[in-house]
């Protein structure tokens, strides 16, 4: 495999066969030698957009936080322009419960490039996630005043994420999630106008 990665100098070539020879060892010699394999491949070629994405891919799905952060970092050192690594720390900030932290960099992912849909989907389901956590906990609160005043304020986190989800669906009106998401917000919000809009585009894709 090494002779073969040495040979190739064309970059498509090279990123196709890293392509190839990580799924063989995926297949034949299990997780952890496909993970060495991209962490060797990406060592011998830090431009390898195939190897880095694999291997922080490989680390989230095996909730190895730690280890993709820090590959991120390195990679947002080397490129700190790219939206996508913004968009991957915030995804890792999400899973760790850090509400805070996975809106801080899903706002650098879109500041960093305005068009970059995923990001406003990234902070969208941060409020929505945060008003059904305290949706949730309101449910059990017996007095009548206290409930109502926790139910609002989870009726403003799903305010909010209405308006990240609203800007997904101008630049991608087709986005089956981000549809999802509305439809959902616009039943706990009663909007019934909305909602019917929703699911009439649903239906319709």
């Amino acid at each position: 495999a090494a002779e073969c990665l040495e040979i190739i100098k064309d970059k498509y070539q090279t990123e196709t066969c890293y392509q190839l020879l990580a799924n063989i060892y995926k297949e034949t010699k299990g997780e952890e030698a496909y993970a060495k394999f991209l962490k060797d491949a990406l060592k011998a070629n830090p431009e390898s957009q195939f190897a880095l994405y694999s291997l922080i891919g490989y680390y989230i799905e095996s909730k190895k936080m730690d280890e993709a952060s820090k590959i991120l970092d390195e990679a947002i050192e080397k490129d700190a322009k790219n939206p996508i690594f913004y968009y991957l720390k915030g995804t890792l900030s999400l899973e760790s419960n850090d509400n805070e932290g996975a809106v801080a960099n899903f706002e650098k992912a879109i500041a960093n490039d305005p068009s970059f849909t995923d990001g406003y989907l990234g902070i969208g389901k941060c409020y929505f996630f945060k008003g059904k956590e305290i949706e949730d906990a309101a449910d059990n609160i017996k007095d009548y005043k206290s409930r109502n005043a926790e139910l609002e304020k989870a009726k403003a986190q799903y305010e909010k994420a209405a308006t990240y989800f609203d800007k997904v669906h101008v630049q991608k009106p087709d986005n089956k999630e981000n549809l999802r998401y509305l439809k959902n917000i616009y039943y706990r919000l009663r909007k019934d106008a909305e909602y019917d809009k929703i699911d009439a585009e649903m239906k319709a894709l």
